[in-house]
């Protein structure tokens, strides 16, 4: 039997809008296994556990981890292993030719026309990807196998600012938050999880961030289908917000592709 087309979301949004969370609720929600939230950031919302039973089907004959997959933009950044260490730091990564887009489209089409792909993984401390069968502190090796799924979901700051990309997508959804919760955020993500300090972040957000994303991310926001709006000062609203947004989008998929997906709970605590 044919597998069908997967059905391809892509969520874009400034830095530090909630994408990238708002991404792997959804991804969870669908039984998507590997991409957990960040443990050092508590979701204004999330979605339950997968029940075992789900876990072993999903009610469609197929096991849950081969229903939903992912690719981030963010693990197609340049290898700038050639460049000195110093000069790496001084690129711009928030410019479209940081990230090898052509590369992330290839894989793509591949996953649509049902085959399997090897994503790079890119390490942030030294701005270069890592080597063939070199092992980080975690214990995680290079590359990671992505199966073709029945949904596909691409997420990063800058995936709906190349038309070639947005062409492939079946939804666009761009996740928004004013630019001082952005900044806020960032500096939480940076200096958390990419080990980063408060004089360097700043710096690059003022001389890189914000001018790209006035140029580049803010503006492709015309190409998303649907606006999520990811703060507002009353924390309640907030949440109505999230949760409402994520109803809408699991509702489409399953009409979309017959899948079920787990119920989306609500949650307090701050959201990256």
């Amino acid at each position: 039997m044919t597998q069908p087309r997967p059905y391809i979301i892509g969520i874009a949004g400034g830095t530090g809008a909630g994408k990238t969370t708002f991404a792997k609720s959804i991804y969870a929600s669908f039984g998507g296994k590997g991409w957990e939230m960040d443990s050092n950031a508590s979701p204004r919302w999330g979605v339950d556990p997968p029940s075992e039973a789900t876990n072993r089907d999903g009610g469609d004959g197929r096991p849950w981890q081969t229903r939903i997959e992912h690719l981030s933009h963010d693990d197609y950044y340049r290898d700038l292993a050639h460049l000195p260490v110093e000069e790496r730091a001084k690129t711009n990564f928030d410019h479209p030719h940081s990230l090898d887009t052509d590369l992330l489209i290839n894989h793509l089409q591949q996953l649509i026309d049902g085959k399997s792909v090897v994503v790079p993984r890119y390490d942030y401390k030294r701005h270069c990807r890592f080597k063939e069968g070199e092992v980080d502190g975690d214990g995680r090796s290079t590359g990671r196998k992505v199966e073709s799924a029945r949904v596909v979901l691409v997420e990063g700051i800058l995936i709906l600012q190349n038309q070639e990309l947005v062409n492939l997508m079946d939804l666009k959804v761009y996740v928004d938050a004013s630019s001082d919760i952005r900044l806020m955020r960032r500096i939480q993500r940076d200096t958390i999880e990419r080990g980063r300090n408060l004089p360097d972040i700043l710096d690059q957000y003022s001389k890189t961030v914000r001018p790209m994303h006035n140029e580049y991310v803010g503006p492709s926001k015309k190409n998303a289908d649907l606006l999520v709006h990811g703060h507002h000062e009353d924390e309640e609203v907030s949440r109505k917000r999230m949760a409402l947004a994520m109803t809408v989008i699991c509702n489409h998929l399953k009409m979309e592709t017959g899948l079920a997906n787990n119920s989306v709970t609500v949650v307090g605590g701050n959201w990256d």
